[in-house]
């Protein structure tokens, strides 16, 4: 075969290179260059990791929760965004249908919206944000209200996994949790917040209170319930509540009336031993008129 100068000249260098491996002293193998490593920092990667992991809130997978947050790949409090499109082809390629994919969430929120209980307790051991918001700013504590998801209230409020949510914080709408457990009329929703020590005077951005709220979407249980508990439990100035100055009230009227029946027996004994007297007296008049005639 005849060569062109082209390939000889590549044929020499080859030899030549070859020829320095082989008597250079003590040279080592020639460095093998470096395998290139392909990035997964870009932004679409890092936002489809943050996807599964919110997915994986979702299904209720605490190993696929435990994985990722051991790889650091991902922001626990950081919340995915899901477009119609992509809610469609997720539920579409699930076995259970029933599964909630908001169009916005945290994991710590799809945990609470799907029911995931045991997600919901493992993402708080870890230390996820309990305050942290979806892009409606929503957090797991009013999406908990406004589902009615009384076991993981629970878990978000009270020992040993709540670690203190900020029961006064809004969302976009300036609703808080109280506001949506108004709204969607669950008397234990409302107790659990009650009983977390939520200002229950607090207005939203319409200067609705919460009782504002459950009377206009005709929860008159819960209103009621407000009414009692700030009967009980709001205070004035003085550090009184509303039924202590009844009570007070009510027994400054029982004092005077109590006063006044003390005074009406009085009376009627003063009037009943006078009428004794004129009828002892008549008795002597007439006893002595009749003396005198006979």
């Amino acid at each position: 075969r005849v060569l062109t100068l082209q390939h000889k000249i590549q044929a020499v260098q080859t030899i030549a290179k070859c020829f320095r491996r082989w008597h250079t002293p003590h040279a080592g193998p020639e460095p093998e260059p470096e395998p290139s490593v392909q990035s997964h920092d870009g932004p679409d990667q890092i936002r489809a990791t943050q996807r599964n992991f919110v997915m994986a809130a979702v299904r209720g997978d605490s190993q696929t929760l435990h994985r990722l947050l051991q790889l650091d790949v991902v922001d626990a409090n950081a919340a995915a965004t899901f477009d119609k499109d992509l809610q469609s082809a997720l539920i579409g390629s699930t076995a259970d249908m029933d599964l909630n994919i908001p169009s916005s969430s945290t994991a710590l929120s799809a945990a609470v919206a799907n029911g995931h209980q045991d997600c919901v307790a493992f993402l708080l051991e870890r230390g996820v944000d309990v305050n942290a918001a979806d892009a409606n700013g929503d957090t797991a504590l009013i999406m908990a209200a406004r589902l009615g998801c009384h076991d993981a209230m629970r878990l978000l409020l009270f020992p040993p996994f709540g670690n203190g949510p900020d029961v006064a914080q809004c969302n976009d709408e300036g609703s808080t949790a109280f506001h949506a457990a108004c709204c969607r009329g669950d008397p234990v929703c409302v107790q659990l917040l009650l009983d977390s020590g939520c200002d229950f005077t607090r207005i939203d951005r319409k200067g609705r209170s919460g009782r504002a709220i459950a009377v206009e979407n005709g929860h008159f249980e819960i209103a009621n319930t407000l009414r009692e508990w700030s009967a009980n439990n709001l205070k004035d100035s003085s550090g009184r509540t509303a039924r202590e100055r009844a009570v007070e009230r009510r027994g400054d009227a029982w004092g005077k009336l109590s006063r006044a029946e003390q005074l009406l027996a009085v009376r009627r004994e003063e009037a009943s031993m006078a009428a004794e007297l004129a009828e002892a007296e008549s008795a002597f008049f007439e006893a002595a008129a009749a003396h005198r005639s006979g």
